[in-house]
């Protein structure tokens, strides 16, 4: 790390989090602070500990509503007077749904239905911290409002969730979204930043090789969906242990929301389509022809 970063992990490791949120905190004096993570005491005083005595907060930026970034968020704004700041753009109705119940599709998996910002993010935006600028580049996909933050002068990118070193990023549906996970991918891509540091793991020194894993393991995953399907129609939970064979079956649920993300996509790009009901559960998925 640099004289002028700090990371905190917290102490909220998981399937889903690894070893627990990382929270950010850039510049040496005036400073900002990136995901503030779960509400959690020692956390919170780990973060406080840190901060320069002769300093201020200036900003809490959060890169995306689930619990385990934002719950923080209000205390640690307390504690320190600085205002929270998040993507607070228009949500775009997912694609695919057309046709079935959406209530039945599941997901909000640990989404802050609380969480309000005092402060909007815009795409391309900067935030200038003690003469440091970062770049706000809104990357929906792993949920609608996720952002990464780019910092071209240190070469480093704050990607959130949206790329990680330990883990494949979930996309559950309605609120995450494959097609615009893939397109974030490429959109990140094009950048120059290549040290990427994830809100959970460790940091990532090849964040453009990452994306390209990244990339073509979605593809993968999508080409055995299709494979699968000219085989036999087959439900959502008979496809997830197709697909994920090589998953164990415990982490088939998580599994299941990926596969839905991919089938509602390709729906949306018109080379699967389904019948058999206005239900999830009910629906048995088909290849175009």
């Amino acid at each position: 790390m640099r004289p002028d970063l700090a990371c905190i992990t917290a102490p909220n490791p998981g399937p889903m989090t690894g070893d627990g949120t990382n929270t950010y905190i850039v510049g040496s004096k005036d400073v900002i602070i990136i995901d503030p993570g779960p509400n959690n005491e020692t956390h919170l005083r780990r973060i406080l500990n840190i901060l320069p005595s002769d300093g201020t907060v200036e900003k809490i930026i959060v890169t995306h509503s689930h619990v385990d970034h934002t719950s923080l968020a209000r205390r640690l704004s307390d504690k320190t007077g600085a205002p929270v700041h998040a993507w607070t753009g228009e949500r775009q109705p997912v694609r695919g749904f057309e046709g079935f119940d959406i209530r039945t599709v599941g997901g909000g998996e640990g989404v802050d239905g609380q969480f309000r910002p005092d402060g909007s993010l815009t795409d391309c935006q900067v935030l200038n911290v003690e003469g440091r600028q970062l770049q706000v580049v809104h990357t929906p996909g792993h949920l609608h409002d996720h952002i990464c933050l780019r910092w071209p002068e240190a070469g480093i990118a704050f990607t959130g969730d949206h790329v990680m070193a330990w883990s494949t990023s979930i996309i559950s549906p309605p609120d995450g979204d494959m097609g615009d996970y893939m397109r974030s991918l490429e959109k990140l891509s094009k950048f120059s930043e290549e040290y990427f540091l994830p809100g959970h793991g460790n940091a990532i020194s090849n964040g453009h090789a990452r994306i390209d894993e990244l990339a073509s393991h979605r593809r993968t995953r999508e080409a055995a969906i299709l494979r699968a399907l000219v085989l036999s129609p087959q439900p959502l939970k008979a496809l997830t242990k197709t697909v994920y064979a090589d998953v164990p079956a415990h982490l088939h649920g998580a599994a299941a929301r990926n596969v839905l993300a991919h089938l509602l996509n390709l729906v949306d790009c018109g080379k699967v389509r389904f019948a058999g009901g206005q239900k999830i559960d009910e629906l048995l998925f088909l290849p175009e022809i």
